[in-house]
Order: structure tokens, then sequence, then C-alpha cells
């Protein structure tokens, strides 16, 4: 059960890996454009990590964006998990507790003004335990999460980039972790979700059960292992289904299908049609495709994202094995 409470630091243990994590999003559909607030705190280390992306079609990478910024500070001592100004610019206030906060940020290339609320309790979706198991024996101390929930909402306020203004009012998705993070391996998969109203929408987990030198990437199913879907303005915990996507020969996502059902026995068929992507590498040993994209929900249009990890050496050898066999590398995603 989440509370109030959850918003805020967490009684820890010594481990010097302890993390605090949350990420907000936000969109602006019509120009196939996507953002990001992400930011993790390691008190036991004393630093934060974080910062905001943008971008559209025109860029994939940190470098080729829109707006990147992503850095490490000292953690202040009046840092809370979600209070707290970085010297990048960055600054977050919780108002209320699992409803509403406010989001700045000022560098001179990019400069937003936002603030999520609610539009639903916040849900646990246990993905920790949804991970494949020998993912689970890699990883050390519980560093998978002691904790975890998502919450859907609004994102409402202005982003100035390029020089131009523009609104934001769109639907967007946040979420919170906390526990140790000592990871030695990952296991490939995603976080799809999408929202087509207050009352319905979904997020799952996904994750492959094969080792990445098992693994061929292409052509596999993937089992969601977390989850729920919202329905009629019930939200049910997902029992069991599957994921799988279509790549391009970089092994980039261009058509996710998320098949699942929920605790009572409502069936969720999603379709995902990625329209930008940006190849983000926040931590070390993963690589995001991460996307905004166009979604239908059982019969309905709404929009959402695509998050396809990888393991960082698996996706390298993917990637680079078209070089190897001579395909043409190609800056731009191939999104038709």
């Amino acid at each position: 059960m989440v509370s109030p409470q959850d918003e805020y630091f967490h009684e820890r243990n010594d481990s010097p890996f302890w993390n605090e994590s949350a990420w907000f999003s936000f969109a602006i559909p019509e120009r196939d454009t996507n953002g990001f607030i992400y930011f993790y705190h390691r008190p036991n280390l004393g630093f934060s990590v974080g910062g905001c992306g943008l971008w559209d079609p025109t860029g994939d990478s940190a470098h080729t964006c829109i707006h990147h910024q992503w850095d490490m500070h000292p953690l202040a001592p009046e840092t809370n998990m979600f209070d707290f100004s970085l010297p990048s610019g960055l600054s977050v206030e919780c108002v209320e507790p699992l409803h509403t906060y406010r989001i700045t940020y000022n560098s001179p290339d990019c400069e937003m003004e936002l603030t999520w609320r609610a539009f639903m309790a916040p849900a646990a979706s246990g993905f920790s335990q949804g991970l494949a198991e020998w993912a689970v024996g890699a990883v050390k101390d519980g560093a998978s999460g002691k904790g975890h929930y998502e919450q859907m909402g609004r994102m409402t306020g202005s982003v100035l980039m390029e020089g131009e203004r523009l609104e934001i009012d769109c639907f967007s998705a946040r979420d919170h972790s906390w526990g140790p993070r000592e990871i030695s391996e990952v296991a490939r998969g995603d976080w799809p979700w999408a929202v087509v109203s207050e009352d319905h929408a979904f997020f799952v987990v996904a994750s492959s059960d094969l080792k990445p030198e098992q693994d061929p990437g292409h052509g596999t199913t993937e089992r969601i292992g977390a989850g729920w879907y919202r329905r009629d303005g019930v939200t049910s915990s997902v029992v069991t289904g599957t994921r799988r996507a279509e790549r391009d020969p970089q092994g980039r996502p261009v058509k996710v299908v998320v098949e699942a059902t929920d605790e009572l026995g409502r069936e969720l068929h999603a379709v995902a049609t990625p329209v930008n992507l940006l190849n983000w590498q926040g931590y070390p040993f993963m690589l995001v495709w991460w996307s905004l994209a166009r979604w239908e929900v059982n019969g309905e249009q709404g929009w959402g994202e695509v998050q396809d990890y990888w393991p960082i050496n698996q996706s390298r050898r993917l990637i680079r094995r078209p070089v190897r066999e001579g395909v043409a590398w190609t800056a731009q995603p191939s999104l038709s």
C-alpha cells in the first residue's frame, strides 16, 4: 500500500548503493516530441544524479536531440526525494504528496515550467518481482528495489526550446523506486505504457527469460511479469501476458504489441507505433530505446511510451552485426 510517506526518503540500510529514483514524462504529440525529467539520489554516497531530455524524429541521441542534460551533483543537506534544486538548473517541489508537483528547469538552451497532477492513485506494479529469475539472481542485496510504484496524471505548463515557447498539456506517467541498486546484469525488457483517458490506461513491465548470450533480440516474445490495467476507472494488477517487438536492422523497435489479462479477467490488447527514438544511457549498464508512441488500446487511440531496454554489451553486439554484414548505418531511426 503506497502512502504519502513514500514520497520522502525511506529508512535505509548502510549499502552504498541505496538508491531513490523518480521519473516524470511529458510530450507534445502533435509535434512527435517527447520529454523526461529523471533523477536519483544516493544518500549514503552523498550525491544526486539527474536531468531532463527533449527529442523528436530529428535526433536520436544525447548529442543530436533537441535538448539533453544529465549530470552528478553533491547531495545538498536540505534535499529530500521530491524537494531539491540541482546546480544544473533543475528544481522539483512536492506540493501535495501523491498528487501535485512543480518542476522548473533553466539553462541557456532550454527552460521548463511544469506542473504535474495525478488523476489516479499510485499503483504498485511489483516490477522487481517480475524480472527473469536469472536476472534477479544477478542482482545483489535486493538491488532491484525495495519498493516501486507508478502513477498517471496530467502535465501542464510550457517549454522554451530552440527559441520557441510551447504549451504542454498532456497525459503523463511518473514513478518512484527505492532500495539498494547494485546490478551486475539486467534482462532485456520494456516498460510500455499508455493513456487513452483518465479511466483507461495501462503500465506493464516485460523482461526476457533468456540470458544475453542466448537472446537473439529479434523475433522474440517477452513475458509480462508485473503491471496493471485501468478500465472504466478501476485499476487491477496484470496477472499474465506477453510483449513482442518488431525491429529494424539495428534493433530499434518499430512496433510493439502487448497482450495481457488482469486479476478481474479483463483482457488488454495494445499496439504501439513509435514516432521518435532516443538512445538513452542514463545508467552505464544499459541502453534504452526511449520512444513516444501512438497506441491503440482495445480499439481506442491513446499516447504513451515504449522504453525498450537492453544490457549494453548485448545491444552492442546486435547493433554492430549489420555493420559487419555490410548494411549501411544511418543516424536517423527508420520508423515507417
